[in-house]
This record gives structure tokens, C-alpha cells and sequence, in this order.
């Protein structure tokens, strides 16, 4: 069982391919499980409570003799929690902090042998290294993973993307970075059904896996702010790419349609508002003519409190490998000419 964060691996694990230690960012949340139970971790709470430690000592002595976390060295309830669940994963996410405090991904990172064992760990620290502020230490080790975009998008952007099709375009972006261990890819459709319907679906959820993304399903674009793991987390960079309620006939009047239509972007866009870090941006990849004009994007994130940042033409073939889809059921390819990708943002709050 790994602990894995929203961050990098390091070198020794590039080489061997799977092994090593994971270094994560400072002040991001993820899901640490262990024995198919599941708590978020964030990772600030433990930087501050190892931060501590490290300020008054040169090195820190982990003891592994007892399972009790108030025997522990490290009084505090997180690292407690984590420590007493007796996997080496666990131990490892606590000398990981202290790797990823000093800037070194591989000098002062060891491993930890399992609960129950004698051993003692020394993680050394040089007595030289000044830890002045968590700012510092967050740059440092963002300086250490090397940047990589596509259009809009960073590596370094935590990334949610919603009403994915075939997972065509999440997988795009996780090529493009090398890693898709930021982004986060979800659907509405289960998984059997994209088995059935997508004929590439699941070869694109496998690209994603691989490079350590995560993959979820009947994700309701219209309550994710209440769903239990994604409401409780901020992303840089949420993504609707073509949101469309469906297909009605000619049956079901235009304007009803049109109403089903805005009602889904709306709730979107109220969803995704509480989901934003405070410099994030909601995407919305749209067209631009005819009936889809009668959306008005603009003026459903105007009254959530959304300001336009920018509108761009979007391009198809920007994003290789990337195949619109219909939806429910559908694996036919749309044409997306004239579209345009909207950019929406928290407005300033006047004082």
C-alpha cells in the first residue's frame, strides 16, 4: 500500500520504475488509504506539525516500538492517526515531510521498517539548513519539479475535470505533463457503461492510471461541491468541456430544451464556484453558433458571482489525441467548430 500525493515522484523511483518515496506539495489534500479505509490527509497539517520538530533539532529520531501514538515522539493527532494505522506507508508519509522540508528528495529520505520492529530512524538534517517560513519550503520544492503545459494548462495546476466522455482529453493532458498524479477525471457514465460504449475509454482511463491519475464515476457535474472526497477539495483548474443535458426530440419544445441546458451549466458553475482555489479559474469549452448561443455562458457565471477572465477559440487538434463525444452512448465524434473556451474566475470582493 503507497501513500500518494499531488506531487512528484522522486528520482530513485523514476529509475526503478514503481519503487521509492513520493514528495508532495505543501497545503494539498488527497486520500490516504490503508486497509481499504480512506481520510483525507493535508499535507500543511502535517508540514506544521513536523515543522516544529525540525526548528528545534538537527535530526529527528522516529521510534517504531509501539503502535500507541501517545507513546510516539511526535505528539500530535494527525501524525498519530497516520502512524498508528501500521503500514510503512504511513511511517514513510512522516520522513517524506521532513525529505520534502529540507528540499532534498533523496538525501534525507529513508525508508521505515513496520511496526513492531526495534529499530530506530534517524532522518538527518544539516545543521546549516535556515527553514524561515512554509512559503519558502513550498518554493523549494516546487522549484524542484520541472513545469509542463499544454494551452491553458500547467502541470502544476491541480486539475478537475467533469462530464468526461471517452476520457480522451484528460489523457491528453496527462501525456502532455508525463504525469497525471494532478488531475483528477470524472464522468457521469459508470464504468460498465463506457466499457460498452466508448470504445477507447478504457485505454485512456489506463493512460490516466498509469501516470498515477485518478479516475471517478457518476460524478453529477450539478452536486459535486457535496460529493465526500471532491467537495473537501480546491482545484486550480475545473473543466466542462461541451456540457449538454442531452438529446430531447423534436418532441420536447426548443426553449424547454434550452432551459435544460442552462439549468446544467448553472449548477455547474455553482458547484464548481466552491471548488476554486482563490486564484483558480472554471473552464468552459463551448460552441458558439446557432442554438448553442442561446446558453449565455457569460451571464449564468455573472449571476453566481464569475467574472469572464478571457474568451478563446478553441482548436481540436491543440489537444492530440482528443475526440469529441456525444454522450449517452454515443462514441460518433461532433463537429466542434466555431467554439470558444471561456475562462471564469472568483470576482474581487470590494472592502
Amino acid at each position: 500500500m503507497r501513500t500518494r500525493f499531488l506531487g512528484c515522484r522522486s528520482p530513485d523511483e523514476e529509475e526503478e520504475g514503481g519503487g521509492g518515496s513520493l514528495v508532495g506539495y505543501p497545503n494539498v489534500q488527497n486520500e490516504y488509504r490503508s486497509n481499504e479505509e480512506s481520510i483525507l490527509v493535508s499535507f500543511s497539517s502535517i508540514y506544521k506539525a513536523t515543522k516544529a520538530i525540525l526548528q528545534k533539532a538537527v535530526s529527528v529520531v522516529v521510534s517504531t516500538k509501539s503502535a500507541d501514538p501517545s507513546s510516539l515522539p511526535i505528539q500530535n493527532p494527525l501524525l498519530g492517526q497516520i502512524w498508528s494505522r501500521g503500514d510503512s506507508s504511513s511511517h514513510s508519509l512522516l520522513v517524506d515531510t521532513v525529505g520534502s522540508l529540507t528540499g532534498d528528495q533523496q538525501a534525507h529520505v529513508v525508508s521505515v521498517p513496520e511496526i513492531g520492529c526495534s529499530n530506530e530512524i534517524e532522518v538527518g538534517i544539516s545543521p546549516c539548513l535556515e527553514i524561515n517560513s512554509s512559503r519558502k519550503s513550498k518554493e523549494k520544492v516546487k522549484r524542484s519539479i520541472a513545469e509542463k503545459r499544454i494551452k491553458h494548462y500547467s502541470s502544476w495546476h491541480k486539475i478537475l475535470l467533469v462530464g468526461e466522455g471517452d476520457f480522451s482529453f484528460s489523457a491528453c493532458l496527462a501525456l502532455a505533463f508525463g504525469s497525471a498524479a494532478n488531475i483528477i477525471a470524472s464522468s457521469l457514465d459508470s464504468h460498465a457503461f463506457l466499457k460498452e460504449h466508448y470504445r477507447n475509454a478504457m485505454s485512456n482511463i489506463e493512460e490516466l492510471r498509469r501516470r498515477e491519475g485518478k479516475v471517478m464515476h457518476g460524478i453529477n457535474a450539478k452536486k459535486m461541491a457535496n460529493h465526500e472526497l471532491l467537495g473537501k477539495l480546491k482545484f486550480d483548474r475545473i473543466i466542462y468541456n461541451f456540457p449538454y443535458a442531452g438529446f430531447f426530440g423534436k418532441s420536447v419544445p426548443k426553449e424547454s430544451q434550452l432551459s435544460r441546458h442552462r439549468k446544467l451549466v448553472s449548477k455547474f458553475l455553482m458547484n464548481a464556484k466552491n471548488m476554486l482555489s482563490e486564484n483558480g479559474e472554471i473552464h468552459i469549452t463551448h460552441k458558439t453558433n446557432g442554438f448553442h448561443a442561446d446558453f449565455k455562458v457569460e451571464s449564468l457565471a455573472s449571476s453566481h458571482g464569475l467574472k469572464l477572465i478571457e474568451a478563446v477559440k478553441f482548436k481540436c487538434g491543440d489537444y492530440p489525441g482528443y475526440n469529441t463525444k456525444y454522450g449517452f452512448g454515443g462514441d460518433g465524434n461532433f463537429d466542434c467548430n466555431p467554439s470558444k473556451t471561456f475562462k471564469f474566475g472568483l470576482k474581487s470582493v470590494s472592502l
